[in-house]
């Protein structure tokens, strides 16, 4: 192997750790992911119920102002909540997005290098055969003339 194509090698293991890494980080963000995505789940059941819970209580019995003044704002309490549920579970599908496009990049740039070893090789071993048929010309060449000269 050329001194080149060793320098090549090494780059190509370097860019497999790198593909390594981003695979993980996809992995690690998917998994971040789908638990802002349950979180945000949860808070919308949670408001789901608490209205409902304002709603019964307002049939079943009459409110004070006051009970229903707190009612009101646990109310917003949880639809706030269910915003930043939905806030973090965005930012979280943009995460997983951007690590998608770093292991794309990583694959691709692992491919490029991965394809100029492969035309090193191909090219050396072009320069091999070129030489072997010289060598081989050679001493054909220098067989006819012994054997033009033996006669």
């Amino acid at each position: 192997m050329s001194p080149r194509r060793a320098r090549i090698g090494k780059v190509i293991t370097l860019r497999e750790k790198a593909l390594d890494e981003r695979v993980a980080q996809l992995t690690d963000t998917r998994a971040a992911e789908a638990k802002a995505l349950s979180a945000e789940e949860i808070r919308r059941r949670e408001l789901e119920e608490a209205s409902e819970s304002r709603l019964k209580l307002a049939e079943e019995a009459a409110l004070s102002a006051s009970s229903w003044i707190e009612a009101n704002e646990w109310l917003q309490s949880r639809q706030r909540q269910v915003e930043q549920a939905r806030v973090e579970a965005a930012k979280a599908q943009l995460e997983t997005r951007k690590a998608q496009g770093a292991v794309m990049t990583a694959r691709s740039d692992l491919k490029k290098v991965e394809l100029l070893s492969e035309r090193i090789q191909k090219q050396e071993e072009s320069e091999a055969q070129v030489l072997e048929r010289r060598l081989e010309d050679e001493l054909t060449s220098m067989r006819f003339r012994r054997t033009e000269d033996g006669k």
